[in-house]
């Protein structure tokens, strides 16, 4: 289906919609999503495409693009499990809403690799929004090629070997300190978020309390009225009671703003945060690669160095051969990690900056926006409570 470039933001290659969410599979099924994309970019067939995917296809495509782009920041996916505040603050447990907010994480997911320079451009990205429900289960369950490793490029073996290492890795002070400062602002934007989420169910709760005292007014303006016909103080029971109504419909309009807005972005930050961690990671696992690297040919040469002439020192002379150049061949891609990484941490703050200055800015407005509707509720009582003589 054709689409204009005119569907597509300025300064965007994609317009994204994730929604339509619905259960397959009874009971024990999975939810699936319909994705739109617009996109104005020459490599997609269509300016229009729409597709249905699961949580698992979203995993999918993150873990393929951090495999195929050492260095790169990939936005988080949400969590499959969600659990803690977030489900409190995302009107309880009701599974319909848990969904929704995970449309919408999923969507801010693809915005921002949709926006990424070289993210935007994968391959596997390409065959996520194009190709059909069945292709794509297909493609999704292709096992890694099972080749000798030695058979694989090097950079596939290298980062495959990064991939799968655990423990504590070879480190340098510049990512001990960055991967410092986003744990640290990790924890700090969780509290904050959990701050807000505190403050938004607060809303939420306010506005169910306020609700049913609204009906207990309109309740008792009833019985008033059944009792005195045109009773001026059934009047203003009735009045008060739609005034508090007004005013809960208006506190849990507040909390689903303030939650999509300003917890959600949070959020995201909290996931980025992680996400940046983790890359800095792998590279202090390629350092520690290649240090084993530099460890392997120092023993293949003290070896070599302890045999006489003959084949077997011109096996480990070859040997040696093949380590260097792979060697030569780590560093370069090591130099090209650090590069795309420190690329990266530049246009990470930036972000961060602009996103976290307009939550301030929204959840200012919020706040005057919402105490206006509160105060014009009460203002616009029809008709106005009045003052009631017993005598």
């Amino acid at each position: 289906m054709a689409g204009s470039d005119a569907d597509i933001p300025d300064g965007f290659c994609f317009d994204f919609k994730v929604g339509s969410p619905h259960k397959v599979g009874g009971v024990t099924g999975h939810w699936v999503y319909k994705v739109e994309t617009r996109t104005n970019l020459p490599s997609y067939r269509n300016r229009h495409m729409t597709v249905e995917r699961r949580y698992n296809d979203f995993a999918w495509l993150s873990h393929q693009l951090v495999a195929r782009y050492p260095g790169c920041i990939v936005p988080p996916v949400p969590d499959k499990a969600i659990t803690g505040t977030i489900e409190k603050v995302v009107a309880g447990s009701e599974p319909t809403a848990l969904v929704e907010y995970r449309a919408r994480a999923m969507r801010k997911f693809l915005v921002r690799v949709g926006a990424h320079g070289q993210l935007q451009t994968a391959d596997v990205l390409k065959e996520f929004l194009e190709l059909p429900v069945e292709d794509f289960a297909k493609r999704t369950a292709e096992p890694l090629p099972k080749k000798d490793p030695l058979e694989l490029p090097l950079t596939t073996r290298i980062m495959r070997e990064v991939q799968g290492k655990k423990g504590v890795p070879s480190v340098d002070q510049q990512w001990i300190e960055t991967s410092a400062y986003c744990a640290q602002l990790q924890s700090f934007l969780a509290a904050l978020r959990d701050r807000f989420e505190m403050v938004i169910r607060k809303k939420r709760e306010q506005g169910e309390s306020s609700a049913a005292v609204g009906k207990a007014f309109l309740k008792v303006a009833e019985e008033e009225e059944l009792r005195h016909k045109e009773s001026s103080l059934s009047a203003s029971l009735a009045s008060i009671g739609r005034g508090i109504e007004h005013s809960s419909i208006t506190f849990a309009d507040e909390a689903d703003v303030e939650t999509t807005q300003i917890a959600e972005t949070l959020t995201y930050y909290v996931g980025m945060c992680g996400s940046v961690r983790e890359t800095v990671f792998r590279l202090q696992r390629l350092y520690a690669y290649r240090e084993n690297m530099k460890e392997n040919i120092s023993k293949t040469t003290a070896k070599r160095d302890a045999l006489p002439d003959g084949d077997q020192k011109v096996k480990l002379n070859t040997e040696l051969q093949s380590l260097e150049e792979d060697l030569k061949a780590t560093e370069q891609i090591v130099a090209s990690f650090q590069k795309t990484l420190t690329d990266e941490l530049v246009r990470f703050h930036r972000e961060k900056a602009f996103d976290l200055k307009q939550l301030l800015s929204t959840w200012v407005e919020l706040q005057k926006e919402y105490s206006s509707k509160h105060m014009q509720g009460w203002e616009t009582l029809k008709p106005p409570p009045v003052s009631f003589d017993p005598e």
